[in-house]
This record gives C-alpha cells, sequence and structure tokens, in this order.
C-alpha cells in the first residue's frame, strides 16, 4: 500500500468538506442559523476542485462539466430562494438558501442534485416520523429543514 502526498492533501479536502458539514449541522441544531464561513468555504473548495480538475485535465476535457455544476447549483439556489421568499423566510432560512448551492457545486451535478433530493426525501420521512410520535404538532410553526447535512 503506496500513500503519496496527493492521497493526503485529498484527505485533508474531504475532512475540511465534512468538518465544515459538522459545524453547520451542530450550530444550526443549536441556534437555529447556519453561519455564512460555512457555505462560503465549501463554496471556496469547490472552486478549489475546478483549478485542479482543469490543471490535470485540462481545460478542454472540463468545460461541459463545469458548465453543468454551476447550472446545477445555480438552479438549487433558485429553487431554495423560491421557497425562501414566497415562505416568507418561515419555511427555510436564507442559510440554507446559501449552503444548498454550495454543496451542490462542491458535489458536482448529479451528485448535487440527488443529495438535494435525498434531503427532502429524508427530511419528510423524519418529519412524519415526529408527527407520529406527537413530539411535534404539525402546526407548530418550526421550519422545514431538509436534512442535507
Amino acid at each position: 500500500m503506496d500513500i503519496n502526498i496527493f492521497d493526503i492533501v485529498a484527505l485533508l479536502y474531504y475532512f475540511t468538506f465534512a468538518s465544515l458539514l459538522i459545524v453547520a449541522f451542530v450550530f444550526d441544531f443549536k441556534h437555529k442559523l447556519i453561519p455564512d464561513f460555512t457555505s462560503y468555504g465549501i463554496f471556496a473548495l469547490a472552486i478549489i476542485r475546478f483549478f485542479v480538475v482543469i490543471v490535470v485535465g485540462g481545460w478542454l476535457s472540463v468545460v461541459g462539466t463545469v458548465w453543468y455544476d454551476f447550472l446545477a447549483a445555480i438552479s438549487v439556489f433558485a429553487l431554495f430562494w423560491g421557497i425562501w421568499y414566497f415562505s416568507q423566510g418561515r419555511a427555510m432560512g436564507f442559510g440554507d438558501v446559501k449552503l444548498a448551492p454550495a454543496i451542490t457545486l462542491f458535489l458536482g451535478f448529479s451528485k448535487g442534485i440527488l443529495a438535494i433530493l435525498l434531503s427532502f426525501w429524508l427530511g419528510s420521512i423524519v418529519g412524519l416520523f415526529l408527527i407520529l410520535l406527537a413530539k411535534v404538532g404539525p402546526l407548530r410553526g418550526d421550519k422545514v429543514r431538509p436534512w442535507t447535512l
């Protein structure tokens, strides 16, 4: 088993991503806020990924996938912004609006859309389970929280 410097850098890169997600989850769970530095940090990691892919794979091999990734992030931003705007911030906070496109950009087009879809499904299942247990009333006014983390 051969470990080189690139493996260590990749491990630190993904540990940084996981650490930012853990900070966002814990802070959101405790304070009902997502700190801006977590969204911006994940966005910065995504930009670093794009530069590394461009340097390693060449610009022409990456152009199509980069546009799909940015299109997915913009679409996810529009979706979450729409939920935030039309609910007047009652269904979802603006921290979620910033975090979701950053995660989508980090994961890429297909994995990002899949993560958003699964987070809504998981959030629905957990919400229904809590309602059935009568620990959370359905009309309590809590925000809808897709479990993106």
